[in-house]
């Protein structure tokens, strides 16, 4: 897979409002040789992040404080950029998107490690 981003490392952006779910999500990407973009806890916070420079995927919680992720969902998607939703609500994501991982929390790093190396062409963690 060719980076996005043009750099050694994928920079994989993580958009989620739970500090303890962002902390380990960010661990997780570092293990697996990425280069993290923020956490963003906000939506306003994550689409400045996005339009801030290039991207090789994303880990989405789908709702933040209340307020949908798909607006961003679909900027990636415009974009071509992978991403992968969480959620902790079990609600199904649009139809545009039906085609994206969905990860309900409460979920183990396990999953998270799987589905992040499939979808964004990472190395299995060591």
């Amino acid at each position: 897979m060719q980076r996005r981003s043009g750099t050694d490392r994928q920079r994989i952006l993580i958009v989620e409002d739970e500090a303890v779910t962002s902390v380990m999500i960010e661990d997780l990407l570092q293990k697996l040789g990425c280069e993290v973009v923020g956490p963003a806890g906000s939506l306003r916070e994550a689409l400045t992040l996005a339009d801030a420079g290039a991207l090789d995927g994303a880990v989405l919680d789908v709702n933040l404080e209340g307020v949908p992720v798909y607006s961003l969902a679909d900027r990636l998607a415009l974009r071509e950029i992978p991403f992968v939703f969480l959620t902790g609500y079990a609600q199904a994501v649009p139809p545009a998107h039906a085609d994206r991982p969905v990860l309900e929390k409460p979920f183990h790093q396990g999953e998270l490690a799987r589905i992040l190396t499939r979808e964004f062409s990472l190395p299995p963690p060591a």
